[in-house]
């Protein structure tokens, strides 16, 4: 079934009304579009967030029908505590959020180039935001002088 999937999409065969699911498109995208563009070791993590986190949320979901809300409502998940698939901490980096924003995005994106969906989601979502490190705390006194930061 995948194969003919592949040759329907590369063959503009399907079409919105087609109802291939996220799950459908995201294991076409990553055997047909990121394995040519991508390093091996970049689509092996991307494969890896796309089976564990993206297609148990959003593989049911016809392709022409995932919103913008559905995204924020990942998004807001992956912030949550306890959701780390390694057991290494409790939640995921902002970088790691930002990882899974950028699959999506180019996932929809290439979908919405080869016309399955009229719009990509993800542009209309609120995108993951990293979370800012705290500046040094620098104790009384100890703030340097312009001239001593410059060399001067």
């Amino acid at each position: 079934m995948l194969a003919r999937l592949v040759t329907d999409v590369s063959e503009k065969r399907v079409t919105e009304s087609s109802r291939m699911t996220v799950a459908e498109w995201a294991r076409i995208w990553l055997s047909d579009y990121a394995k040519r563009k991508l390093a091996a070791r970049t689509v092996s993590a991307y494969r890896h967030i796309v089976e564990k986190r993206i297609i148990p949320v959003f593989g049911n979901i016809p392709l022409d029908r995932l919103t913008a809300v559905q995204i924020n409502h990942f998004y807001d998940e992956l912030k949550e505590e306890g959701v780390r698939l390694n057991g290494r901490g409790t939640t995921l980096s902002g970088a790691m959020q930002l990882m899974h924003h950028r699959i999506l995005f180019s996932m929809l994106q290439e979908a919405m180039y080869r016309q399955l969906i009229p719009l990509n989601p993800v542009r209309a979502a609120r995108l993951p935001r990293k979370k800012p490190r705290g500046s040094p705390i620098l104790r009384r006194g100890a703030t340097p002088s312009v001239t001593e930061s410059s060399g001067q």
